[in-house]
């Protein structure tokens, strides 16, 4: 086993419980700030899909002919693939922020506490 400082872990902590339970309210905080991001970004997602839904249905009604029927549907799918694939782009972007921030309050307080040397 290796020596830390020449002495043992206990000697290397330097917070106590009020910094822990600190970093665990902000950790909260922040876990609840996310969620209201993650709920406004689906919503407005939702919306958005509604809204392209709609279009697509106003186009579809007003297709001349059997080819315009199918060209509209063609670029409904092609938008469709865009939109999914934006979608999933937003929300691991937003994940992976939420996951930094959700922890980063005990990341401070682990690390500036644990003088390993």
């Amino acid at each position: 086993m290796s020596k830390i400082n020449e002495g043992n872990a206990a000697d290397q902590v330097k917070f106590g419980p009020e910094e822990v339970r600190s970093a665990f309210e902000k950790s909260l905080e922040n876990a609840q700030a996310l969620s209201t991001d993650f709920a406004q970004k689906s919503i407005a997602m939702m919306r958005e899909g509604t809204e392209v839904g709609l279009g697509q249905f106003k186009a579809l009604a007003s297709a001349k002919s059997v080819s315009e029927l199918m060209e509209v549907q063609s670029s409904f799918l092609r938008k469709q693939i865009d939109f999914a694939t934006r979608q999933a782009k937003e929300f691991q972007t937003l994940s992976e922020k939420a996951m930094s921030e959700f922890t980063q309050p005990m990341r401070d307080v682990f690390s500036t506490t644990f003088k390993f040397h």
